[in-house]
């Protein structure tokens, strides 16, 4: 059972949205929703898991929302900004729908005040005093306990996977106390009870229970799949003895172990053919595995809780997929038997490029029969499922329009293409430098930054080594180029880097307009979040790599306005404004009698070397930046720098 089309109009930032959704055949097709934030993508889906709910509220009485209640609130706060009524179609496989309007006014009212009505007349379905409507075919009722439900809504639940993740799953670390955390690191125990599930749609990819329920399975499997056999061993002397060997008869459990490992063999980029699973001794209960990779040998990994956080989140995502087909009752011998529909938000949410690009378009390849609808923020995650399905094998549409575009016209594609290009010299050189050093590292968005820094720290501090290392995000290209990338692959290096670097890292973006935008794009999608309530300063969640907006100056705090579109705080605004002009870098104010005033691009580059003329006391702006810089690092303050003012 599949959807086959959702129509919304007036919810939110939507105005109208009409959607078929894709198949090839009788098989679907995924459907990849991008836009940014703030354009209706979650919105989209929540129409969805709403009517998926209320579907399973009449099987089952313990559904996610109690009977009679919906999963999405119905108001006229959402109601589309001048719009007089919101309305939602759902049409899905084997005549199931939903239908849903809310009106400014009752209907009354609305029928004999508003101009012009809507085309669709579904509104006169309500009351002439009610202001909403809310109906599934097969009509919404809660069954008394034990009647035998709808045929067509019982198939949808015993033969089909129904699962939805949101955006805020996460995947608690393996060093978390999860003590008080006890009842939510669970999967809700097996019930046996009829109008009773311990199936739920909505789902957190949590990593100790999808091992406990591996391991459930290891132990069935010795249970139901495993006999004794006798065999006769023949000794030394030509001795003869009997004995007794396990033999493990492929069944069920046993394909759903194997297919649980296939899962993990391609989130690790293992070979799937000797990748293997092993569960340790009653004192030690705990998952290992070992496999091999193409090009880098045989690895070993003695504990699964030690997966990344993006690891884990694909590998409990898909195997959840796998268990909830279990727990439907229906038979399973291989993932390409396994149909249903998978809601993923955010499905690039903690995953580095590799995982985003790869893994992640090839792992819902595994699975055909299953309609996956998903949203997203990363191009490489749009490029990774054209490389995997073809142009033609999914569907890309964004929001808030509902426009079917192609991965060219993603608005984020040809940004993230363009600084892509401009990151593979550095790259190369990135891998040189970091293996070089074993110090801390400062990258900034440029060559002259770089300069900068390494002038100021020499200037305030000449006698103490500098206990990290910069390294320059700008255009490794042609030396006549200006540094005009180096901000966009700030952003993407950190991306890279948090996810799997273990040393201190810290990326230092201008406060100028393109820095405080690219700065802003780290968010939680990228593992990125605020560090308190300092807005300059973002952190991984694996803890070592941060993000940090240049200070503000105290003369320069004109230069930085809350509003983004109007900073322009760059690192060469650290010297006073006289040394600017004399050097010939300062342009001129941006109106007559201001004070604020833009480097010149094409003067940065002679100034970098210039300033390594100046005297220390030009540098003093930079001693609060390297005083934040030791300490996000976690290294002792040089020697000096406690008698700074």
């Amino acid at each position: 059972m599949y959807l086959k089309s959702i129509a919304l109009e007036n919810v939110g930032p939507i105005p109208s949205v009409n959607l078929t959704l894709p198949f090839d055949g009788d098989r679907p097709l995924p459907l990849v929703i991008v836009g940014t934030n703030g354009s209706g993508k979650t919105t989209l889906l929540s129409f969805i898991v709403n009517a998926l709910i209320a579907f399973k509220q009449q099987v089952f009485e313990d559904a996610e929302v109690e009977a009679n209640r919906v999963f999405r609130i119905r108001t006229r706060l959402f109601l589309r900004g001048g719009a007089n009524f919101y309305s939602a179609k759902l049409q899905f496989q084997d005549e199931l729908s939903l239908e849903e309007w809310v009106l400014n006014r009752t209907r009354k009212d609305f029928e004999s005040e508003v101009e012009p009505k809507p085309t669709d007349g579904g509104w006169k379905k309500m009351g002439e005093m009610e202001s909403d409507y809310f109906e599934t075919s097969p009509a919404t009722q809660a069954p008394p306990f034990g009647t035998r439900p709808e045929p067509k809504l019982a198939k949808l639940y015993t033969e089909n996977v129904v699962l939805y993740f949101p955006s805020d799953r996460f995947e608690p670390p393996d060093w978390l106390n999860a003590q008080n955390l006890s009842a939510e690191l669970q999967f809700p125990e097996p019930v046996a009870m009829k109008g009773f599930t311990a199936r739920r749609i909505l789902s957190r990819s949590l990593l100790k229970p999808t091992l406990e329920w591996l391991q459930s399975l290891r132990f069935d499997q010795f249970l139901t799949e495993t006999e004794r056999i006798p065999i006769t061993l023949t000794l030394p002397g030509s001795l003869q003895q009997q004995r007794e060997a396990l033999l493990i008869q492929e069944g069920n459990t046993s394909a759903l172990f194997n297919a649980a490992r296939l899962v993990l063999a391609k989130v690790l980029g293992a070979n799937s053919s000797a990748f293997q699973i092993e569960v340790g001794n009653r004192y030690s209960r705990r998952f290992s595995a070992d496999g091999s990779r193409e090009g880098t040998g045989s690895f070993h990994i003695p504990n699964l809780l030690g997966l990344s956080a993006g690891q884990s989140a694909l590998f409990c995502l898909f195997s959840n997929i796998i268990r909830d087909f279990d727990l439907a009752g229906a038979n399973f011998s291989t993932l390409a038997e396994i149909r249903g529909i998978v809601l993923i938000d955010e499905a690039d949410l903690h995953l580095h490029l590799d995982l985003q690009y790869r893994v992640l378009p090839e792992l819902m390849k595994m699975f055909p029969k299953i309609q996956f609808i998903v949203t997203a923020h990363s191009p490489m995650f749009v490029m990774g499922m054209r490389n995997a399905f073809a142009e033609d094998g999914f569907q890309l549409v964004d929001m808030p329009s509902g426009n079917q575009i192609s991965t060219e016209a993603y608005s984020e594609f040809t940004e993230a293409f363009k600084a892509i290009e401009l990151t593979k010299t550095f790259e190369e050189k990135l891998r040189i430098e970091m293996a070089a050093s074993n110090k801390p590292l400062v990258f900034v968005e440029g060559k002259n930054d770089k300069t900068h820094l390494e002038t100021a720290w020499n200037k305030i501090f000449p006698d103490d080594d500098r206990p990290f290392d910069i390294l320059s995000c700008g255009d490794y290209g042609t030396s006549s180029r200006i540094d005009n990338g180096g901000v966009r692959t700030l952003k993407l290096m950190l991306e890279l880097l948090g996810s799997y670097e273990e040393r201190r890292v810290v990326g230092l973006f201008d406060n100028d307009r393109a820095g405080a935008e690219q700065f802003n794009g780290l968010g939680p999608s990228h593992g990125f979040s605020s560090v308190g309530d300092n807005k300059l300063h973002r952190q991984h969640a694996k803890g070592c790599v941060h993000a940090h907006l240049l200070p503000v100056p105290p003369t320069r705090l004109d230069f930085c306005p809350e509003r983004i579109p109007h900073r322009m705080l760059e690192l060469e605004h650290y010297y006073s404004d006289e040394v600017l002009q004399t050097n010939g870098v300062a342009e001129d104010p941006t109106y007559p009698g201001a004070q604020v005033f833009q480097i010149k691009d094409s003067k940065k580059r002679a100034f970098a070397e210039d300033a390594k003329a100046l005297n220390p006391d030009e540098f003093v702006n930079f001693i609060p930046l390297f005083t934040l810089l030791l300490k996000i690092l976690g290294v002792p303050p040089a020697s000096t720098i406690e008698m700074a003012p």
